[in-house]
Formats: C-alpha cells, sequence, structure tokens
C-alpha cells in the first residue's frame, strides 16, 4: 500500500540522476498529480509534466495538499527527512495574487476557460468556482489558464483563482461571474386550435432563462415561431394539411440552450373546418355564487356546443347546448379555469376549440382566531390562506357600528387600538382582482376592561387596613388592589365589587395604592396611583427614672416608623394626667406629686394620624 504523501497531489522531491556538477542540488521540487505503485506522474515548475519512479521521490514536508485546502504550506526540515542529500532552499515568498482574472465559456458544454496573467514566484494555480445553488467545482493548472467542466446549466458561478509557490498561497483573485447557458426547457406541450390556425406552446420554466423561442418546423419545411419572456407562447397562421414538430429553446444575455427533442402536432387537412370554431367568446361571473356565464357568436354550421371548464385543481365540468351560451354552476371557488368550446361538427381531431381564462371568486377565510393584545388594545387577528386570495379584509365592528379594518396580502393582521370594554364581531373577506370572496362567519371578541377611575381610599387607624372604592369599569370581570411599599413589599385583595378592604397594612409606612381591572384574557388596565401613609408605629420599649430631688421624671423609648413627634403621658390613680412633648425618643414629665402610684405611656404622631398607646408601666413617686 502507497503512503499517503503519495496518493495525494502536491509538493514532494525528486532525485536527480544527473548533474552537471558534484556540488549541484541531490533533489529537486516537483509537484506530485497522479501515482500508481510502481510510477508517479509530476509536473516541473516550468510545466513541463512526465514520468518517474516512486522509488526517487521522498515527501517534501507538506502538511496539506493545495488541492483539499488552498492554505500555505508548512517548511520543510531538509535535512531530517533527506540526510544527506544536498538540497537548494525553496523561496519562502507568496506568489502574487493572480491578476487580469477573465472567462471564455463554451455555451454548448457548459464548459468555462479561465484565463490570467502568468506569475513568475507560482508553480501552480487552483481555481474554484461556487456555483448559486450550493455546488463547487475546481480545476488545477501550471499553466495559465484551466478548464472548468461539470458545470450545471441555468447558473451563475463565482470564480477565484489562487497561486501556489513552493511554501505559500497567494490570497484569492478578485471574483469574476461566469453564466451558464440557461437549462433546456422541460416538458413541452402543444395544444393546437385548428380553427385559428394556432398552436398554444407551453414549457416548465427554464432555471438561468431570460427568453425562450418557441418553433414549429412543418412538413413543408416552412418554420414559424414565437417569442417571450413567459413559459408560453402561441404560434400563429400555421398552415392547414400539414404535420409540425414543435421544440423550444431558452436563452439569457449569452449563450442559448440546445432545443428540446421536437413534439410532433396535426392541422386538419380541411381548412374550412376553421370557420366552425365558435367566436367572441365572453364570459360573466358571479361573485356571490360563483356561477359563471359563457357566450359567443354563432356560426352557419355548427348546431351543437360542448363547452368544457378545467380548472387549475384538476376539477372538470362539461355541458352541452344548442344556444349560444351556458352557465356553469357548480365551479369551485379559488380557481383559475380554462373555459373551451368545441362545435361538435368540427372534423378537426385533436382540436380544442375556442378557449378564454376566468377565475373564481376566492373561497371564503376558515380557521379564522382572534386575540387581544392586552399592552396597546389591539386586535390581532389570523386565519388560514384563501385559495385564489391576493389579498384579505379583516373587520372588527362594534355594538355602536364603529369599524376597525385591516387590510393585507398575509394571513394575518392587527387593528388600531380598540374602545376599552367593548364587545366586537370579527370576520375576515379575500379578495382577487376580479371578486371578493363572502364575510367568513362571525365571531366576538372582548377588548380590555377600561382603567378604573376615581379611586379613593380610606384608612382604619385602629387597624391599619385601607377600603379602597372606585367607579365601575366597563368590560371587567373582577378587580385587584394593591397597595405597594417603597421596598416593594405588596399587600392586595380581589374582588368583583367596586370596593374592597386591604389585609393589615404596616404602621408608619408609604404606600402606592392603584386598582387593576380584569377579564379572562388580560389584566393590564391599571388605574392611577393613590399615596397614603399608615399611622405611626406605637412606640416600643419605653422607660422611666424618677429623680426626687426635682420630681422630673425622664421617659424614654424606641424611635417609631412614621411618627413626626411624640407625646409621653403620665396618668395617675385619680385621674390626674401630666405630660411632655418631643421629636426625639425622649422627654422629661415635671411635677409629678410625691408619694402616688402613674401609669407611663407614649404616642406616636404624624400630621393626620396618632398611633396606639404604647404599653403602659407603673411608676411611683416617693415621699
Amino acid at each position: 500500500m502507497l503512503p499517503a504523501w503519495q496518493t495525494s497531489p502536491g509538493l514532494v522531491l525528486l532525485r536527480k540522476h544527473v548533474r552537471s556538477h558534484k556540488s549541484n542540488p541531490l533533489v529537486e521540487r516537483v509537484y506530485l498529480l497522479r501515482t500508481n505503485p510502481q510510477y508517479a506522474y509530476v509536473a516541473y515548475p516550468d510545466g513541463y509534466e512526465d514520468t518517474v519512479s516512486i522509488r526517487d521521490l521522498v515527501p517534501s514536508g507538506a502538511t496539506e495538499t493545495i488541492f483539499d485546502h488552498p492554505a500555505p504550506l508548512s517548511p520543510l526540515t531538509i535535512h531530517d527527512a533527506l540526510e544527506p542529500w544536498q538540497v537548494t532552499p525553496a523561496p519562502t515568498d507568496a506568489p502574487c495574487t493572480p491578476s487580469n482574472v477573465h472567462t471564455q465559456l463554451d455555451c454548448d458544454t457548459n464548459e468555462a476557460n479561465i484565463i490570467w496573467d502568468k506569475d513568475d514566484g507560482a508553480i501552480n494555480y487552483i481555481v474554484s468556482a461556487n456555483g448559486g445553488d450550493g455546488t463547487q467545482t475546481t480545476c488545477a493548472s501550471v499553466h495559465t489558464n484551466c478548464w472548468l467542466s461539470d458545470l450545471k446549466c441555468g447558473q451563475m458561478y463565482t470564480a477565484t483563482i489562487i497561486a501556489s509557490s513552493y511554501m505559500c498561497n497567494s490570497s484569492r483573485s478578485t471574483p469574476v461571474k461566469i453564466e451558464t447557458a440557461p437549462c433546456i426547457p422541460q416538458s413541452v406541450n402543444a395544444q393546437l386550435d385548428c380553427g385559428t390556425k394556432t398552436a398554444s406552446v407551453s414549457w416548465y420554466s427554464s432555471p438561468g432563462a431570460l427568453s425562450y423561442i418557441a418553433s414549429a418546423t412543418g412538413t413543408n419545411g416552412l418554420s414559424y415561431s414565437c417569442n417571450t419572456q413567459q413559459t408560453n407562447c402561441e404560434i400563429r397562421e400555421l398552415s392547414c394539411s400539414q404535420d409540425y414538430t414543435v421544440s423550444v429553446k431558452a436563452l439569457n444575455e449569452n449563450c442559448e440552450s440546445n432545443q428540446t427533442m421536437g413534439l410532433l402536432v396535426f392541422t386538419n387537412t380541411n381548412s374550412s373546418t376553421a370557420e366552425c370554431l365558435p367566436r367572441n367568446v365572453t364570459s360573466t361571473l358571479n361573485c356571490e355564487n360563483n356561477v359563471l356565464e359563457v357566450s359567443w357568436s354563432a356560426n352557419a354550421i355548427a348546431g351543437l356546443y360542448v363547452i368544457t371548464a378545467e380548472g387549475s385543481d384538476g376539477h372538470i365540468t362539461s355541458l352541452s347546448t344548442t344556444e349560444i351560451s351556458c352557465q356553469f354552476q357548480y365551479l369551485r371557488c379559488g380557481q383559475l379555469y380554462k373555459i373551451i368550446i368545441r362545435a361538435a361538427s368540427n372534423e378537426c381531431k385533436g382540436s380544442r376549440g375556442s378557449h378564454l381564462w376566468t377565475e373564481t371568486a376566492p373561497c371564503v377565510p376558515s380557521n379564522v382566531t382572534a386575540s387581544i393584545d392586552c399592552k396597546v388594545n389591539s386586535a390581532i387577528l389570523s386565519w388560514s390562506k384563501s385559495e385564489g386570495a391576493a389579498s384579505y379584509i379583516a373587520k372588527v365592528i362594534n355594538q355602536s357600528g364603529k369599524v376597525y379594518w385591516c387590510n393585507t396580502s398575509t394571513t394575518y393582521c392587527e387593528t388600531k387600538i380598540l374602545h376599552c370594554g367593548h364587545n366586537y364581531n370579527v370576520s375576515v373577506q379575500a379578495i382577487n382582482v376580479k371578486c371578493n370572496s363572502k364575510q367568513s362567519d362571525p365571531f366576538e371578541i372582548q377588548s380590555v376592561p377600561c382603567t378604573p377611575q376615581n379611586v379613593k381610599v380610606q384608612l382604619n387607624c385602629k387597624e391599619n387596613t385601607a377600603l379602597v372604592l372606585w367607579d365601575y369599569s366597563k368590560g371587567a370581570l373582577w378587580y385587584t388592589v394593591f397597595a405597594e411599599e417603597a421596598d416593594g413589599n405588596i399587600m392586595l385583595c380581589r374582588t368583583s365589587e367596586t370596593s374592597c378592604r386591604t389585609p393589615s397594612l404596616l404602621c408608619g409606612q408609604l404606600f402606592s395604592v392603584y386598582v387593576v381591572a380584569s377579564d379572562r384574557t388580560c389584566n393590564r388596565s391599571t388605574s392611577s396611583v393613590v399615596k397614603i401613609q399608615t399611622a405611626p408605629c406605637s412606640p416600643q420599649n419605653t422607660s422611666a427614672h424618677l429623680d426626687c430631688d426635682t420630681h422630673t421624671t425622664s421617659v424614654w423609648w424606641e424611635q417609631s416608623d412614621g411618627a413626626a413627634f411624640y407625646t409621653a403621658i403620665a396618668e395617675g390613680m385619680e385621674g390626674d394626667r401630666y405630660s411632655c412633648n418631643a421629636t426625639e425618643a425622649n422627654c422629661e414629665i415635671m411635677g409629678l406629686p410625691c408619694g402616688q402610684m402613674y401609669n407611663i405611656t407614649v404616642l406616636a404622631m404624624d400630621e393626620n394620624y396618632t398611633s396606639l398607646p404604647s404599653p403602659a408601666f407603673e411608676i411611683e413617686t416617693v415621699l
């Protein structure tokens, strides 16, 4: 088995059997192209290619091949690999980026010749071409051109070139574009109208095609053609009594595809049958019920007409009449129908008669759903795609007749801001250039509840609870009252009424009170905020000291949340009261009589409310 370095293209060292002087290098660098178990095919730096024995080759030390990854080759430790051979060091400068790159495309084979200017520092070049479909093709050359084969038809390729030396690769060249020849048109179909001597030719779109030429060549050698940028055209004024071979080729700005295989069609041997075809065919569609009326001009020969409607979904229906008009009652919605009228006396075998195209009304939208965007109070509507629809109108109507609507070509839309607390009927209608569908079955949605108004708060100082009241909000099923402290702690209550008493609130705190109205969908209708300050907390840890000499009692306590000032009270057994006021957490009660028992309490106050008394304790004045 050959070693890996002999099975992949890349730089190798070749033993020199002939040297002009004994001091000349024993090896030279060559590019390995391909190998077999005995011989190798190599390219020299000057482009010359030759077959050598694989026994005369050793690896150059390159870690990667330029065919797999166009990356610089790693330096060679020559004496480690070849001792005692002598090697002339290779230049280390990277070759210049290939310039003056241009292309020549063979339109018949879709092969591209890539050409560039020579660079003396390069020993070979790699060309990469990336197609618009994601495919890639490459070629390598030691010359200044390279042929890219296996290019796909109808693609735009971007080609770049990398120049490689012994040790380095250049950067990629400026990209050049290669537009291949368009693909051969497929599924060519031709329908011959014997009456008008016209061949209607159609085919599938060809990748890369800008236009098409359809040709019909008769057995008399005469050819007729039509040019188009579409995938169908009509070849007119064909001769009677001829067999025609129809073919189509695709063109772009630089190339044309090969022609399709010929398709054989026939005209009738009796040219007089052209008079039998109906003329001036027209149609009128009733958009409400998709009833199509077709009419035409009579001729002198036909007594019976056969009219066929062929839908784009494969639906076919036919009827016959001796009149010059008829009605199709059961056409499907959202379909493009080809209406064909053939005189029953027409002798042109295979003729499809006169025809026209008509489109039925689009189908009624189905699976219509609606949801409310609670944040902005708009309706978000969606539905399934309707056959035949070019666009849609969605309507949202409230009880008073106010209409919100949106027009869209997609299957969803969002209305403008709705009135709060209203019920709305929702329906969707499909539209095309000819008709509007019927409205979808309406259903009801409700907009967001209105915001609660006139919020009032009544504070119970003894219990530190708040009774919150507000006006009824239209559309609300229930309300939630929030009492929020500055640190984020929230107390709340929930009710379906227009008042609610909160649980006990913390004393001495500032609360933000607001009400949110909710229904089964939305809970974002928030009232304005009302600020309340609960009563100060009752002073705690009171203590007192009696100064017998001055009959002065000093009272202390802890600061109370929410307190602006305090009153300390000494109440005797006989109802006599003494007090002192302070803004701090202490004060002195003066002049207590001797030999009496007094209960000491402290009250905390702000501008509006007074706390509950602190726990009482007794003190006795001395005689």
